[in-house]
């Protein structure tokens, strides 16, 4: 049975050591968590474990994972982890091989109908994680969320990978990934940005915008971190993103936004940094109050002023170790 704290000093022990947070983020974790499986079952076919399984190999582009690491991934024990994969290669979406003369070493890899369901319910996931977990953080410091989770999850020195540069208008982003890949996917999303804000000028509500003036703030209040404002500005968009009815653009675009937010590691400090954020701040207001506005051809003009114009990869950039 669960004990009932009905004296005030203990209750008031339990709030002093965090006990409380602890019990809304378990609930929080657990109704999200329970949302995602639910209806990835139900339109994919395939529970949420089997989604993150497929999204490892994914990441690892190709390579063949070594059991135990997706294990460690995926925080289940050994035999849960066989379990779950002995099912995915009953229905085809991993091959396992074993290595070594003892046969106990096992390597995973994704097949082709593997990356098929994956793809196929990566906008369902997304979609949910936007819905029901990225809006709700609007007044969260999200970097620092991030990295208190990091710290809990003993995951610090992943942070810490080698990094490469990446020109991103008049600002060099620090990223753990391939420059190229990256920048490829922002031209794609910065293509995307007029059907974006489109929509969202369609459909948009009071409460849609009252929050998008909120993340305006928080930009401001960070100006002078180009880091913490650039976590901001990606707020922003993906705010107005939940707002679009066509979830082929939501996803996708938000697809592509996650790919730069995962990889960043740090923005390159620089003298011009202050003066071109602030350009870059005038620019989100009024690209804000366009879509308030409902204007189409304000809303096209702020599209446009919002393009980059530069976002380029450095290839043979010296990898940063420490940016201290």
């Amino acid at each position: 049975m669960h004990k009932h704290y009905d004296d005030p000093m203990e209750s008031a022990a339990l709030e002093t050591l965090g006990y409380q947070p602890w019990q809304e983020f378990s609930r929080a974790h657990a109704a999200v968590t329970r949302t995602l499986d639910e209806n990835l079952q139900r339109e994919c076919g395939m529970p949420l474990r089997w989604f993150e399984a497929l999204a490892v190999l994914t990441a690892n582009e190709g390579r063949a994972v070594v059991q135990q690491d997706l294990s460690n991934a995926l925080t289940m024990s050994q035999s849960a982890v066989s379990r779950l994969v002995t099912r995915m290669e009953q229905e085809g979406l991993v091959r396992r091989t074993k290595q070594g003369d003892d046969g106990r070493a096992v390597t995973l890899e994704l097949t082709d109908a593997g990356a098929v369901r994956f793809r196929g319910a990566q906008a369902r996931y997304l979609s949910d994680i936007t819905e029901h977990f990225s809006r709700h953080l609007v007044d969260i410091d999200t970097a620092r969320f991030v990295a208190a989770m990091r710290r809990l999850s003993g995951g610090e020195a992943a942070a810490h990978s080698p990094v490469e540069l990446l020109g991103f208008g008049e600002s060099v982003l620090a990223v753990n990934a391939d420059p190229v890949a990256v920048a490829d996917a922002l031209h794609v999303r910065d293509a995307l940005e007029p059907l974006l804000l489109s929509e969202a000028a369609k459909y948009r509500t009071e409460e849609d915008i009252a929050d998008c003036r909120i993340l305006i703030a928080q930009m401001e209040a960070c100006a002078h971190d180009p880091e913490q404002y650039y976590r901001a500005d990606w707020r922003l968009h993906a705010r107005l993103a939940a707002v679009c009815r066509n979830a082929v653009l939501r996803s996708t675009y938000l697809g592509l936004l996650s790919v730069i937010e995962a990889h960043l590691d740090t923005v390159v400090r620089s003298d011009s940094d202050a003066d071109y954020i602030q350009r870059r701040l005038a620019i989100h207001r009024e690209m804000i109050e366009s879509v308030a506005s409902g204007n189409a051809s304000r809303v096209l003009r702020a599209a446009e002023a919002h393009r980059f114009m530069g976002i380029r990869a450095q290839p043979g950039a010296p990898h940063l170790a420490d940016h201290g």
